[in-house]
């Protein structure tokens, strides 16, 4: 094996971890209310929480997730966040645009009269 293959395979492990570790988290991600003001910690407390109320004792593994792949956490949930700060950003915009509509709207209405 060349050294090339080596670090491909090491990769490839990682990112076959992260993708069974992220599965795991949206399961668990999938019941919790999550906005874009979430911040780590509640996310983490919604996660254990999530966790004690659905998943058999024996088949918890959370708190090996935080031990071993913390940043595997941490990455799902920087996406999720993005997700949501993108949507709440595209509503605000969406928001603004019809407010000024309206507001054009009324003062051509009051200007006309």
């Amino acid at each position: 094996s060349t050294t090339r293959e080596v670090f491909e395979d090491v990769v490839d492990e990682l990112a076959q971890a992260y993708r069974t570790d992220r599965k795991y988290l949206r399961d668990l991600a999938g019941d919790m209310s999550f906005t874009h003001e979430t911040t780590y910690e509640e996310y983490l407390k919604g996660l254990e929480t999530v966790e004690v109320d659905r998943v058999a004792e024996e088949k918890r593994k959370l708190g090996g997730l935080l031990k071993s792949a913390e940043v595997h956490v941490r990455l799902y949930f920087e996406e999720l966040h993005a997700r949501e700060v993108q949507i709440y950003e595209d509503e605000q915009r969406s928001r603004k645009r019809r407010e000024d509509r309206f507001q054009n709207l009324l003062e051509d209405y009051y200007y006309r009269s």
